[in-house]
């Protein structure tokens, strides 16, 4: 009895082992067979990625230059069809000859350097006569230092003037008004600058009486008297450019087209003072004007309270500092 028993249990264990390990078997099998499957799956869409990311590099090679040139094509396209059109702010009429000068900019210089916004060639201009300048207020005109000075309305200012449309600015002999882009020339504009242009008015001939002789027969006529044509003098005749000192008044005119300046005696304008060195600047004359520049002085050289390390353009009435002494330039100076 007890070797059955025995029996049927170790059969029984085997029966259940073998189940169990066909089991594991099974399950061992089938977890190979997805994990082979997982792989070819993974490989499968590595080449599929691949292949798609050269096909998109492949086409990104020749399609983002084309794709370039076409945006900077339209954008050439709609600057040249949609350009910038400059906003008129104001004319200025020239009232010797009716130009008008467009006010496109906030501020507006006039002069008779070719640099100027608007250039007047005129001898009785300065080469930076004025600015103009559009503030929220409205237009102010501003004198640069000019020899002739600014007259709004007949008046001179004294450093800057609002003005308003319809007034006259005059320059020189030159009167300009200013007027509204969409606004017409004032009334008389064109009498009221060449009065105000001309330097004096022109005496008219004057018939005088025929005194009757009782010894004639017939009355004689006597001619009237001539009257000499006015002589229209340029304000600018017998200038000249020249260095003022502020302290002696003593002038030196720049007629040489080079200056020296120093404490030497060999130099062309001799400042006999300590702070000034020997060989101290050299004014120069160009074509766009003079300039100044120094020759490595001790004390420097100062224009307008700026000190310079280079040349410098000089303007109509600009302050020149060395070693003290203060000289003025003026361009048109009358003596």
């Amino acid at each position: 009895m007890l070797n059955k028993r025995k029996f049927k249990g170790g059969l029984l264990t085997f029966c259940t082992d073998a189940v169990m390990l066909n089991h594991k078997y099974l399950y061992v099998k089938s977890a190979i067979c997805r994990r082979k499957e997982a792989a070819q799956v993974e490989e499968v869409l590595e080449k599929v990625l691949r292949s798609g990311m050269e096909l998109l590099v492949g086409i990104g090679r020749y399609a983002l230059p084309v794709l370039a040139f076409l945006i900077v094509l339209r954008c050439l396209f709609s600057l040249l069809r949609n350009r910038p059109r400059p906003v008129t702010l104001g004319i200025l009429v020239n009232g010797a000859n009716g130009d008008e000068f467009p006010l496109n900019h906030w501020e507006t210089s006039i002069g008779r350097n070719k640099t100027c916004d608007i250039f007047l060639a005129y001898n009785t201009i300065s080469r930076f006569h004025a600015v103009l300048s559009r503030r929220k207020e409205g237009w102010t005109v501003f004198d640069t230092y000019s020899k002739t000075g600014v007259y709004v309305n007949g008046k001179a200012i004294e450093r800057k003037s609002p003005v308003y449309d319809g007034d006259s600015i005059m320059m020189g002999n030159v009167v300009l008004f200013l007027r509204a882009p969409d606004s017409p020339p004032p009334a008389g504009w064109r009498e009221a600058a060449q009065v105000a242009a001309q330097p004096q008015q022109i005496p008219q001939p004057v018939e005088m009486p025929v005194e009757e002789d009782a010894s004639a027969e017939e009355p004689v006529f006597v001619p009237p008297a001539e009257v000499a044509a006015p002589v229209y003098e340029d304000i600018r005749s017998n200038r000249m450019p020249v260095l003022m000192a502020e302290s002696t008044g003593e002038v030196y005119e720049l007629s040489g087209g080079s200056c020296l300046i120093g404490r030497s005696p060999e130099a062309d304008f001799t400042l006999p003072v300590q702070t000034v060195s020997a060989r101290h600047a050299r004014l120069s004359q160009y074509e766009d004007g003079w300039v100044i520049e120094d020759l490595g002085s001790k004390a420097g050289t100062v224009v307008n309270g700026k000190a310079i390390d280079g040349p410098q353009t000089l303007f109509d009435g600009d302050r020149i500092n060395l070693g003290g002494v203060t000289l003025r330039f003026y361009e048109d100076y009358t003596g």
